[in-house]
């Protein structure tokens, strides 16, 4: 799972696994690596990957790396396939389980649970490098002023875990704190393609019932 963070000097960096010798080591298991906004090309592991001691444990870190994003490509196909995306990998996640994907043509997609949408951002990989280094894109993507009142409120997520919105914003939902949550971002991925797909059809303005299932 992709996590790219600002510390308070706004610095921004990814978690990324460590290798032998590199410095800026944390905790033995993960080194900090500095990039720019946006680039969240960088992955973290589970600790539960390794052994108490720190070493590997019976899989390797390429392999769990490939599991996770495999999950979230599942995800996608399975909740989000019905707007026509075939997705190939997974470019960037944000703090909201956002996700931007390249799909099987060379296409970008961005996925965004809370406003419930699926739609391409790029049509070719050029495209996408342009669109990761717009300041106007960026500001979106990053929500930087709604993900630092969500961290106050709730702490930071785990790894595999990301803000949400209980109520999307396209629902009415509103980013507050008190409609922010955490949640897994495999399930984000899964409840809001579902929910998108119920309601494609409804028109602007229309009524919505939504019904709690434990």
């Amino acid at each position: 799972v992709l996590r790219t963070f600002r510390d308070d000097n706004s610095s921004w960096y990814s978690l990324i696994p460590a290798q032998a010798g590199i410095s800026g080591n944390l905790g033995g298991n993960l080194r900090r690596s500095r990039v720019k906004p946006g680039m969240s090309d960088e992955r973290i592991e589970l600790t539960s990957a390794l052994t108490p001691g720190g070493d590997i444990g019976n899989f390797s870190r390429q392999r769990y790396r490939i599991t996770m994003e495999q999950r979230l490509l599942d995800a996608v196909r399975l909740a989000w396939g019905w707007v026509g995306i075939e997705p190939k990998q997974i470019a960037a996640v944000n703090a909201f389980g956002n996700l931007l994907l390249e799909d099987n043509a060379g296409q970008y997609w961005r996925i965004c649970p809370e406003e419930l949408f699926a739609k391409i951002v790029a049509d070719n990989e050029q495209s996408y490098n342009g669109l990761m280094a717009d300041a106007d894109f960026l500001e979106d993507w990053e929500m930087v002023r709604i993900v630092d009142v969500a961290a106050r409120n709730l702490g930071a997520p785990d790894v595999g875990r990301c803000f949400c919105l209980k109520l999307p914003g396209v629902l009415g939902g509103q980013y507050q704190p008190e409609n922010f949550g955490v949640i897994s971002i495999e399930e984000l991925i899964l409840s809001s393609g579902d929910m998108a797909q119920q309601i494609k059809d409804i028109p602007d303005g229309g009524t919505v019932q939504i019904q709690i299932v434990d």
